[in-house]
């Protein structure tokens, strides 16, 4: 297809912060699409790395690079794009991933049959370590209106596998910054509400599962996101019995890495009085057996302390 940098058809936001390194190869993976009439929008986050040379260092014109004086977030770097894009379409991707070369292509070939009640398509993803070593595949067949599905769990997955009508991304609110996690899981959402979802379930982006230590501000993150989340949805859920029951599993679990297992078991038996799930059940009973055995443990070691003393 012509090139039209003026306004092109498809605009590819790529949020990065402290990635030089990795960036270069999803940009690359970009210039490779088959598919070429599409802009480049790097969001630069206030980066400390030497991210703003290596964008310099691409001869190309498609490629627009924007920069934040202070880190605010991957939502905030992706809005930034959102509103500086002129394409039809808006595709993200991570800057640690990177598509195969016919990603762009089959998602604007498939816009362009279906009809505009379609507002986004993903498509399948392959997981692999930093080396590049597959470690599994994600290939979702999930299309149609999947609001209720949704509620459940994320089909959709990460964002480097969606593009958007970018008047369906406008006029539905752009990606919520008050959301320290599930900021892409909560767009998907609202954007189920009014519109139909399509899968392509063809591999066609490459997601980098990195090794990293589980810190604690990263765990305290990823509650308050999910707490907030179940907050924002919480009419539709307590109308989805079975999806509110996931979700307070799922926060269960997060609970339970923090290591907080008298809240971890609260949430798995409010789960299971919701929607009864034999593994929720199991897992609140293995809870209930740890306090008991825990507690019992503590009230013996401070009646021997008791009886030295």
């Amino acid at each position: 297809m012509k090139r039209n940098e003026n306004s092109p058809t498809v605009s590819v936001i790529i949020p990065t912060y402290n990635r030089a390194h990795l960036v270069v190869r999803a940009i690359r993976s970009v210039l490779n699409q088959s598919f070429q009439d599409f802009e480049i929008i790097v969001v630069d986050d206030g980066s400390t790395d030497n991210t703003e040379e290596v964008i310099n260092n691409f001869n190309d014109s498609r490629i627009r690079y924007i920069r934040h004086e202070k880190n605010r977030g991957v939502s905030a770097a992706r809005n930034t794009g959102i509103l500086a894009a002129r394409g039809e379409y808006i595709a993200f991707l991570d800057s640690d991933d990177e598509w195969l070369p016919q990603k762009l292509e089959k998602q604007v070939k498939a816009f362009k049959t279906l009809e505009e009640k379609v507002g986004l398509i993903y498509t399948g993803i392959c997981f692999v370590d930093p080396s590049g070593r597959p470690l599994g595949e994600r290939r979702s067949t999930f299309s149609g209106y999947v609001f209720h599905e949704l509620l459940k769990r994320n089909i959709i997955g990460t964002a480097s596998s969606v593009m958007l009508r970018r008047k369906c991304l406008i006029s539905t609110g752009l990606f919520d910054e008050a959301l320290p996690f599930r900021e892409d899981y909560d767009l998907w959402i609202r954007i189920a509400k009014n519109f139909e979802i399509f899968a392509i379930p063809e591999v066609l982006t490459r997601h980098y599962i990195h090794k990293q230590p589980r810190l604690s501000a990263n765990l305290e993150a990823k509650i308050k996101g999910h707490e907030l989340f179940i907050a924002k949805f919480e009419n539709y859920l307590n109308n989805n019995p079975k999806a509110l029951a996931w979700q307070l599993y799922r926060l269960a679990k997060l609970y339970m890495s923090k290591r907080e297992l008298t809240t971890a078991r609260n949430l798995l038996r409010q789960s299971f009085n919701k929607w009864p799930y034999p593994k929720v059940m199991l897992k609140w009973l293995f809870l209930s057996v740890t306090l008991m055995i825990s507690n019992l443990t503590k009230n013996l070691k401070k009646q021997f302390k008791s009886r030295l003393n």
